[in-house]
């Protein structure tokens, strides 16, 4: 099964060779730092890692594969598209891990065997064909964790235009009704959601601690957490 690569491939593999990383993991950027670290403790929540064997899709550079093996995951293969971001990320040595080049497109279960869990963290919104990518992890494993922008949020759809990075990385939020749509189509049923994260990846510092203080007050209210939140974490389990 073959399906065109994006130019945001490109992209995060000259990210990886220029900079030893992505942007988003090289960084000791307050906001960067609340944001990764929410998202992991979501997804964490979300699905018990513990000893199972996970499918790390988009990988990138490994940083938060690490997180997988934190969880508790006997065992981790990781795949990308991005060649440099692989190097980085084998140059991590984690146990119990094997980083992989690939195209999620052409991966069968014939492969690497089947899993307990593929998890998608960021992956889907970069895609060609996001709709046929939850279908091919759906024949992958039991379960699907993840996360992705949250399109309900007007100020995310704002910044997917005006910012520059965004636009490069080709930065794509969907509404999680529309995930749910394409893994329903796939044979997988939602187990678990939640709209979480309110503080954006690179705002300013002062911003961000703001923001920050009043963030489990605004996840809590269910209204004002579709609308406000910056991400939402899923967990398909498949039929």
């Amino acid at each position: 099964m073959k399906t065109s690569i994006k130019d945001n491939v490109r992209e995060f593999s000259s990210d990886a060779l220029e900079q030893g990383g992505y942007l988003y993991t090289v960084t000791d950027r307050i906001s960067t730092n609340f944001s990764n670290d929410r998202t992991t403790k979501a997804i964490r929540d979300i699905y018990d890692f513990r000893g199972k064997r996970v499918l790390d899709v988009g990988c990138g550079d490994g940083f938060f594969t690490q997180t997988l093996v934190n969880f508790g995951a006997s065992e981790v293969v990781a795949i990308d598209p991005a060649e440099n971001a692989i190097e980085v990320a084998k140059k991590r040595e984690i146990p119990n891990v094997q980083f992989v080049v690939g195209d999620l497109y052409d991966l069968t279960e014939s492969d690497y065997g089947r899993f307990d869990a593929v998890c998608l963290r960021g992956v889907i919104h970069h895609l060609p064909d996001p709709q046929l990518a939850c279908k091919v992890v759906s024949r992958l494993a039991d379960n699907v964790v993840g996360m992705e922008p949250n399109g309900l949020n007007i100020i995310l759809k704002v910044i997917e235009k005006v910012s520059e990075y965004h636009r490069t990385h080709e930065e794509q939020s969907y509404l999680f009704n529309t995930v749910e749509k394409w893994f329903n189509e796939a044979g997988a049923q939602t187990e678990r959601m939640q709209y979480m994260n309110l503080v954006p990846i690179f705002s300013p510092d002062w911003f961000a601690k703001s923001l920050k203080v009043i963030e489990p007050v605004v996840e809590s209210v269910p209204v004002v957490s579709s609308l406000s939140c910056g991400q939402f974490v899923f967990n398909f389990k498949v039929d």
